[in-house]
């Protein structure tokens, strides 16, 4: 009988720390920490381009007084520094007649029309000369 009340005492333990090592606290749930959504920072002051240039896709038409006439460069300056690429698109009327870009007087009134380009020079569509007849 002795031998019983030992295994049952030993049984009795080896339940016990079985139970006590088995249990835990099932009300202690973790739930994974979600990764967050990384945002698009907003750019700073520094990384804003400044407004560019008129592309050269944009028109612009004007009135100058004629400076300068370079035929090596194919370019004419004009009032306020301005500057005018001609090329083979070009169209320079004095009266309605076509004119060469040497046949333009200096100090003439210019009619202007064509696309400025990334270096500010304005390649010209049409010149006009002295579109109001000033003679």
């Amino acid at each position: 009988m002795h031998s019983f009340k030992r295994s049952a005492g030993l049984l009795v333990l080896l339940t016990a720390a079985l139970a006590a090592g088995g249990c835990s606290d099932d009300n202690d749930i973790t739930t994974p920490t979600p990764t967050p959504t990384p945002v698009a920072a907003e750019p700073t002051p520094e990384a804003v381009a400044p407004s560019p240039a008129p592309l050269p896709a944009d028109v612009v038409s004007f009135l100058a007084k004629l400076r300068d006439v370079d035929t090596v460069l194919n370019q004419l300056t004009l009032t306020e520094g301005r500057k005018v690429q001609v090329d083979g698109g070009t169209t320079i009327l004095r009266d309605g007649q076509n004119i060469t870009m040497a046949q333009l007087a200096l100090g003439e009134t210019l009619r202007v029309k064509g696309r400025p380009q990334p270096d500010e020079v304005i390649l010209a569509e049409r010149i006009e000369a002295d579109p109001y007849n000033e003679k």
